[in-house]
C-alpha cells in the first residue's frame, strides 16, 4: 500500500537523513552511497530509494547491518514514525513500478511451481506411512511454526492433502475401507500432537475440509 506523501517531501526527508548521517563517525563509502540515492516511494512504512546502475555496487554500504541500523534510527527520528529502507537499481518511479512487477511475476511463478510440486507429491503418496513422513517433513521446514496462524495454515493444508489421498485410495477397485479409515485416523492423531490441537477438533476440521473437496 502506497503512502500519499509527495516525492519532494520524501526527497527532503532523505536529504536531511544524509545530513545527519554525515554528523556521525566518518564513513566516506557510506556517505557517498547515501548521496547518490534518490527517494522514489514510501510504501508500507518502507522508504524506497533508487540508485543509478553504475553506482549500484555502492548499495551494499547502505545495507550493512550497522549502517542500516544507523540510517533507520535517523529516519524514524526525523519522520516520527517507524520506517525501514529499501534500495533498488534505477532512479525513477517507473523503475520502482517495474521492479514491483518483476517481483510479482517471480512470486507468481514460484507459487505455481509450489502448487505443481504439491500436486505431484500428493499423487506420489501411496501409503499412509508416506503421507505421515511427508507431512512431518513439511512441518520441519516451516519458518515460525510456533506462531499460531502458521500452525493453523499447516494443519489446514495437511488436511487437504490427507483428504485428496483418502479420496484417491477409495477409488481403487480393491480399496480396503478398514485400512483407509485406520490410516486417516493415524495421520490425524499425529497432526493433533504436532500442532497441539485436540484430536476431536482436528477431526471436525477434517470433515469440513472433505466437504470442500
Amino acid at each position: 500500500m502506497s503512502d500519499s506523501v509527495p516525492l519532494e517531501q520524501l526527497q527532503q526527508l532523505w536529504d536531511r537523513t544524509v545530513e545527519e548521517l554525515r554528523k556521525g563517525e566518518v564513513n566516506l563509502p557510506l556517505w557517498e552511497a547515501a548521496e547518490t540515492c534518490v527517494a522514489l516511494a514510501l510504501e508500507d512504512d518502507v522508504l524506497v530509494l533508487g540508485i543509478r546502475s553504475e553506482d549500484y555496487h555502492r548499495a551494499g554500504h547502505l545495507k550493512a547491518p550497522v549502517a542500516a541500523h544507523q540510517i533507520r534510527a535517523i529516519l524514524e527520528r526525523l519522520a516520527q514514525r517507524s520506517l525501514s529502507l529499501e534500495v533498488i537499481e534505477g532512479t525513477t518511479p517507473k523503475h520502482w513500478a517495474d521492479e514491483k512487477l518483476r517481483r510479482q511475476q517471480r512470486e507468481d511463478t514460484a507459487r505455481r511451481a509450489l502448487e505443481k510440486t504439491k500436486v505431484d507429491t500428493e499423487r506420489e503418496l501411496g501409503s499412509w506411512d508416506e503421507v505421515s513422513t511427508h507431512l512431518a517433513q513439511v512441518y520441519n521446514t516451516l519458518k515460525d511454526r510456533n506462531l499460531p496462524w502458521v500452525a493453523a495454515q499447516y494443519l489446514l493444508d495437511s488436511l487437504v492433502t490427507v483428504a485428496k489421498v483418502e479420496w484417491r485410495m477409495r477409488q481403487a477397485p480393491d480399496a480396503d475401507t478398514h485400512n483407509i479409515d485406520r490410516g486417516v485416523a493415524r495421520v490425524l492423531h499425529a497432526l493433533s500432537g504436532r500442532v497441539d490441537v485436540p484430536l476431536n477438533v482436528v477431526g471436525l476440521e477434517y470433515v469440513r475440509v472433505k466437504r470442500w473437496q
